[in-house]
């Protein structure tokens, strides 16, 4: 992943407000690529405007980090900031960087070539014989790009700090904008499945020919969600006496032939999709990539993390990583927790259900080295940092988006107690539980709208619907956040083969909201039967528990969605 930024203007000469934001904005690429930085610039032919490109790099595929942006002989280039996931991923001798660049050339048509790529991305390409820039984010929306647009000037960046306005790239397809005399013309090329009906009013556009993804054909998927299900399809049959436990709930579905042979290929998958993310990390951890050009094969250091709250998502993927990861191979586990005046972060519910889930994992997995990073945040040390971490989360504004941007900044720091001894994780990769809740119907919202509407087609609709707006709701606001500290962010439930898949079961098969199935076992019980079968007894059957909630950020007084005073207040720049 990197860093990646365009400054398009038509003329070189910039006012001292934007040359101050462009500061602060290489300052925040800089930390989502600290392997190599690189700038260049260009002026389209026989045009006024000029392009001003920068890259920072954080090495995550090929033998070595690679500059960015890379440049053709005919002058176009590429800054990407991505995944490319394949069958050759494990193998490839190059960057993913280089090969989009080199399909870009071949084929001479950009949305053909991103329509087969699969993978999380935000791109910025410059093709000089078209006089064009192509732009845009990965159907899901998995990475993070901003842009600023005035008449005469785009600022398209990963991140921006709160002195520059911005808003987020839509995910929902992919932009050119085509370069004129005294203007330019923004086209827009939606995703063939997309939802959205009009674009952001900072950001309006020609709308052209849609795209078609190779795997995401999700617009033919909502047939499946458009019928009700027979009374012997759902879970609510298969829980026997309303005494059952939880556990006991659980095996019954297990018996179920037909849900047997959906969690098989729901394993298959899934753990395909951990493997892709762990197995193309570096063979070095963050503290020893200098050792690249050295006979040294690798480092013993820790080089994949999860961001652990001992939930059912995030104890699923480590047991999935320790699956996939050889044996040597350390992984840390970060644990977020927030003292507050009459609460310490013992007490915090993540900190406690981490260290039950942590012992499920050492009976699973004895022979793992599991280290479980303490991660505990005092309110002065929050307050120390929250200016820095609000210009992440920019251009979002939230309580929620401060609760939850700020969790994930110090979890994903990794910098905490480690068996009572002070320690910073070297891991490069950090995998994520993301979209486990849109895809399986983990929010209370789920159970509410089933509540009131009986409607399994609702249902269906407002899943798919919440996957669709996962890029532009949480996945950049985390993104920005996350890279922050240098770490590739890897979310493996959202693949694109594990969210086709998915989508294509019925609601019926991946909850039971609104039935007489108890909290813990109506929820995301897919999921439930998934880690169920992977030995996962307590974790399994534990009830969802909200970030903000389980690390104690959250302040109970205010809600969610109003305006946080913290990340609206623009900051004091000294003259």
């Amino acid at each position: 992943m990197c860093g990646i930024n365009v400054i398009i203007s038509s003329t070189n000469n910039l006012s001292s407000k934007l040359s101050n934001s462009v500061v602060e904005l290489r300052g925040l690429l800089s930390n989502r690529g600290p392997d190599c930085q690189c700038s260049h610039e260009v002026c389209v032919p026989d045009l006024s405007w000029h392009i001003a490109a920068y890259g920072s790099t954080l090495w995550t595929q090929g033998p070595s980090p690679t500059h960015q942006p890379l440049i053709t002989d005919r002058g176009s280039f590429l800054l990407w900031n991505g995944d490319v996931y394949d069958d050759n991923s494990c193998s490839r001798t190059t960057s993913d960087s280089a090969l989009v660049l080199q399909k870009f050339e071949e084929e001479k048509d950009p949305l053909k070539t991103l329509s087969g790529i699969c993978g999380p991305y935000a791109f910025i390409f410059y093709d000089p014989d078209t006089r064009s820039i192509w732009f845009g984010r990965d159907p899901i929306g998995r990475c993070s790009l901003l842009i600023h647009a005035e008449k005469d000037l785009l600022v398209i960046s990963s991140v921006a700090s709160r002195s520059l306005e911005c808003v987020e790239v839509p995910s929902h397809g992919i932009f050119r904008v085509v370069f004129n005399v005294d203007s330019f013309e923004l086209l827009f090329h939606p995703w063939a499945d997309t939802m959205l009906e009009e674009l952001p009013s900072e950001l309006q556009a020609v709308w052209k020919n849609s795209i078609e993804h190779i795997v995401l054909n999700r617009r033919h998927n909502l047939n499946s969600n458009k019928t009700q299900p027979d009374e012997d399809d759902t879970y609510s049959r298969l829980g026997g006496s309303v005494k059952s436990t939880p556990v006991e709930m659980l095996e019954a579905f297990c018996d179920d032939e037909s849900i047997t042979l959906i969690l098989a290929e729901l394993m298959r998958i899934f753990e395909n999709s951990v493997r892709c993310r762990v197995s193309t990390c570096p063979r070095y951890c963050q503290r020893c990539a200098v050792l690249v050009n050295t006979p040294a094969e690798s480092c013993l250091h820790t080089k994949v993390a999860v961001l652990f709250s001992g939930g059912l998502d995030s104890t699923i993927l480590a047991v999935l990583a320790d699956r996939v990861l050889d044996k040597t191979e350390s992984i840390d586990l970060f644990n977020i927790a927030f003292e507050r005046t009459n609460s310490k972060a013992s007490q915090a519910p993540d900190r406690v259900t981490g260290y039950v889930a942590l012992e499920e994992l050492k009976r699973i997995a004895p022979d793992r080295t599991w280290n479980f990073v303490e991660i505990t945040v005092g309110e002065t040390e929050l307050n120390e940092h929250i200016h820095h971490i609000a210009d992440l989360i920019h251009p979002l504004n939230s309580v929620l988006d401060e609760s939850l941007g700020c969790a994930l900044w110090f979890a994903a720091r990794g910098k905490g107690l480690l068996n009572h001894v002070c320690y910073e994780s070297p891991a490069r990769v950090v995998l994520v539980g993301m979209g486990a809740d849109e895809l399986f119907g983990g929010y209370s919202r789920h159970a509410k709208v089933f509540n009131q509407t009986g409607s399994w087609s609702e249902l269906g609709d407002m899943l798919h619907k919440e996957v669709q707006n996962i890029g532009s709701r949480n996945m950049g606001r985390d993104n920005r956040v996350i890279l922050d500290h240098g770490r590739m962010m890897r979310a493996p439930f959202l693949d694109e083969t594990v969210v086709s898949f998915v989508n294509k079961l019925p609601p019926w098969v991946r909850c039971n909201p609104g039935s007489d199935l108890p909290r813990g076992v109506g929820d995301k019980t897919l999921l439930r039967l998934l880690a169920f079968t992977l030995g996962l007894r307590e974790t399994a059957v534990q009830p969802k528990r909200a970030l903000q909630f389980g690390s104690r950020i959250a302040n109970s007084k205010q809600k969610g969605h109003e305006i946080s005073t913290k990340l609206a207040e623009k900051p004091i720049k000294s003259e």
